[in-house]
């Protein structure tokens, strides 16, 4: 038995049966490693855009409801599709702004009272929107190596 083992051994050596489907599992694993990634990248520049979009449209909002807090929020989120949720819930922040100067300076509310006090020499009134969302990797699956996705807007209202 071990005098037909060097036979045995040379035979196993010339025999190239299987060493296309070895280079295709070792060819395969990397090529769906890479659509993998492809896609997961183009899905999280989809909701990148989505994001920036739905931001976009609460401050179309706020140009003829500038005090109206929760409905701001509330076209965010209105304005995801559906399934997407974001982090917490959309920041909505008013600045008085000095047109004159470009400077702005943090109102206590977002209400029409708080907005009546920016009516001096330079009237304005700016709302800055912003809502995160984290990034889904497929169909409800947050992913740990991609970070969340933080759009912001901002709208001169007065």
């Amino acid at each position: 038995m071990i005098g037909h083992l060097p036979r045995y051994l040379g035979a196993l050596r010339r025999d190239r049966r299987g060493v296309a489907a070895l280079e295709m599992s070792v060819i395969g694993m990397m090529m769906v490693s890479l659509m993998l990634a492809a896609y997961v990248l183009g899905n999280a520049a989809q909701q990148e855009v989505a994001l920036q979009q739905a931001v976009r449209t609460a401050g179309e909002y706020a140009i003829t409801n500038p005090s109206d807090v929760t409905g701001m929020q509330n076209v965010v989120v209105g304005a995801l599709p559906a399934g997407w949720h974001l982090s917490s819930t959309p920041a909505v922040a008013c600045y008085c702004l000095d047109t004159t100067t470009g400077s702005t300076s943090a109102l206590n509310g977002c209400d029409a009272t708080s907005q009546a006090t920016c009516m001096g020499n330079t009237p304005g009134v700016l709302v800055s929107i912003s809502a995160t969302l984290p990034i889904q990797f497929m169909s409800g699956l947050s992913s740990t190596l991609l970070s969340s996705t933080t759009a912001t807007y901002a709208v001169r209202v007065h």
